[in-house]
Parts: C-alpha cells; sequence; structure tokens
C-alpha cells in the first residue's frame, strides 16, 4: 500500500510582533524609511509558503508605499510638516501579509516623521545699501538685516551672518552690521562691494550683495545709512541774537511764498506804470480821468404857436460846450 501524503496551505499564525514602528524625517517622494519587516516576520507553518504585504494608512494612505514583496516602504509624495507648524506626526497603518493561499494576517505600524531642518534661512532683502560717513566710530552700527526660515523647531532656526572680506565691517549674529576700522583716512567715495551670507547649522545659505559707500562728514543722506551732520551756528549779532532775515530765508517753507509774492508785487507795479505812461501821452485821456466836467441842463420852454406853427425857444448856459436838453 502505497500512502501519498500531500502538503496543505495551512494559514499563518501571525506577525511576530503585533506592533511594529520605524521613524523618518520629512522627505520627498522616493525617499527610503527603515524596514521594520526584514527577516521572517510572519509566523507560517508552511515551510515554503510565500507572503505578499499591503498597507492601508487611512487618511495619509497617498503618503506611503510598501513593496508587496519585501515589504520596504518609501515616501510616495513629499512630506512637510513646516507649512503646518508640526515639530511631529505619528501615523498608525494597519499591514496585511497574504500567503499563496490566501490565507492573511495583520498588524500595525507605527511610523513617525519628525520634522528636520531642511529650510535655508532666507534673508529679508535681495541687496544693502549704506552711507556711511567718514571718520564714523568704530564700533557704530551702519544697518540691521534679519532673515527668516520656514523650519518649526527653535533650533532649525538658528542662523550665522558673515561678511566676506570683512574689511572695514563686521556683522553680528544679531544682523547688526558696525564698523570695524578706522575710516578717517579712507577716501570720500569709496565703495565696499560685500557679500552677506546667512546660513544655519546644516549649512542650508542664502546671500545677497551689500554695497557701502564713505561720505563726506558734512553731507546728509536719507538713505538706509548712518550720516553725520555738521551744524555750524550763526555768529551773534551786536544784540547778542543771530539774524533773524537769514533765519528766515534759510527756511525753505519762507521762501516757497515769498518769491511767488515778489513776482506779483512787481507785476502789479509795471501794470501801474503803463497806465500812468499812457495818460501823460494821452492829455484827454488824462484830462477825463483826473478831472470833473460839469454839464450844462438847457431847458426848453414850452412850445408856442406862431403863424400856425409852434416854435421851441431854448435857452441855455453857453459857457460849455456840451449840452443836454431836457424835455418837459
Amino acid at each position: 500500500m502505497t500512502l501519498l501524503v500531500i502538503d496543505v496551505n495551512e494559514p499563518q499564525t501571525g506577525f511576530v510582533k503585533a506592533m511594529y514602528s520605524t521613524e523618518t524625517g520629512e522627505g520627498k517622494s522616493g525617499d527610503v524609511l527603515s524596514n521594520p519587516f526584514t527577516g521572517t516576520q510572519v509566523l507560517d507553518p508552511d515551510f515554503n509558503d510565500v507572503q505578499t504585504f499591503t498597507m492601508d494608512c487611512g487618511a495619509n494612505q497617498g503618503q506611503f508605499r510598501m513593496n508587496s514583496n519585501t515589504g520596504l516602504i518609501t515616501l510616495s509624495s513629499e512630506y512637510d510638516l513646516d507649512d503646518a507648524g508640526k515639530t511631529q506626526e505619528v501615523v498608525t497603518c494597519t499591514v496585511t501579509a497574504t500567503d499563496k493561499g490566501g490565507h492573511t494576517v495583520s498588524t500595525q505600524l507605527s511610523i513617525t516623521v519628525n520634522e528636520i531642518n531642511d529650510n535655508a534661512p532666507v534673508l529679508d532683502k535681495g541687496s544693502y545699501s549704506y552711507f556711511v560717513s567718514q571718520c564714523t566710530s568704530v564700533g557704530s552700527p551702519i544697518g540691521q538685516v534679519t532673515s527668516t526660515d520656514k523650519d518649526v523647531k527653535p533650533e532649525h532656526k538658528d542662523v550665522t551672518f558673515d561678511l566676506t572680506s570683512n574689511v572695514g565691517f563686521l556683522v553680528g549674529n544679531d544682523g547688526k552690521i558696525h564698523v570695524a576700522q578706522d575710516l578717517c583716512d579712507v577716501p570720500v567715495g569709496t565703495k565696499y562691494d560685500l557679500t552677506l551670507t546667512a546660513s544655519n547649522a546644516d549649512g542650508l545659505k542664502d546671500t545677497a550683495p551689500v554695497t557701502i559707500v564713505i561720505t563726506d562728514p558734512t553731507t546728509t543722506t536719507s538713505t538706509t545709512s548712518t550720516t553725520t551732520t555738521t551744524t555750524t551756528a550763526a555768529p551773534p549779532t551786536a544784540g547778542g541774537s543771530t539774524s533773524s532775515a537769514d533765519g528766515f530765508f534759510d527756511n525753505l517753507e519762507n521762501l516757497a511764498w515769498f518769491i511767488p509774492a515778489v513776482i506779483l508785487a512787481a507785476i502789479m507795479a509795471a501794470l501801474l506804470f503803463y497806465f500812468l505812461y499812457k495818460c501823460i501821452r494821452n492829455s484827454d485821456a488824462l484830462s477825463r480821468l483826473c478831472c470833473k466836467r460839469k454839464t450844462s441842463i438847457s431847458k426848453v420852454r414850452d412850445p408856442q404857436k406862431i403863424d400856425g406853427k409852434y416854435e421851441w425857444n431854448v435857452w441855455s448856459h453857453s459857457d460849455y460846450t456840451d449840452t443836454k436838453i431836457e424835455m418837459r
């Protein structure tokens, strides 16, 4: 008698662990996570059975991908915690192993994603310009620079500032640029072209050009720079006070109304002289303008009828040439 024993695919009894875990940092699509399923993790009485892995991460399903043969986990899209302001996020997934007979067993997988220093600091401007007065004392601040960093953890926001060349000027980690050498011997108009660098502990950085120009100590500028203005007091008058006239004409607001007023007065005077000139040349016009003439009034009596006709008798004062007739 021959006894034939056939191998029957039996169900797995489970995973080695009821909960697996892995940890990673923020990353981009394709980044590989450490694999907690290396080696034999599924308990199966069948010696030559093959397991196929699947993973369900619920709402985060689109973030991770599992190799069905090895259980290797990779990011299927960029995972970023910075925009959400999180330093850590834990995702729980259900991992299922299916053997050749279709039997399944499941376990839990916890994936911890940590915020990492993956953003470079960004300077507040693309370039900087400063005008510095000659002989500005050493240590005087001439400008302030700042930077921002999208990372969340405070240690990832730490930044170090640096000025290349370091000739004449330095920048501290507080972002203040200050004078580092005596500038009295530096000619007016000298220009320094430097490069400002903001970097973090992992070497991520941002750079910007810095231009510094040495100016005359008596020149005042309104740019983002430190300037020195020298003011000389006016000499006192005999009474012990400065001239009010000099102060009046030094004020631009006074000149703004005084000059147009002088021009208007000159125009009015010219018009007055013009009319006087015309009157002098034309004596008749002058007499009409300056003298008030008398006008005689002639009166007419009632008409008398003589030889069948009415006759008007006019009597008048003949001293004046102009005659006006008043009718009654």
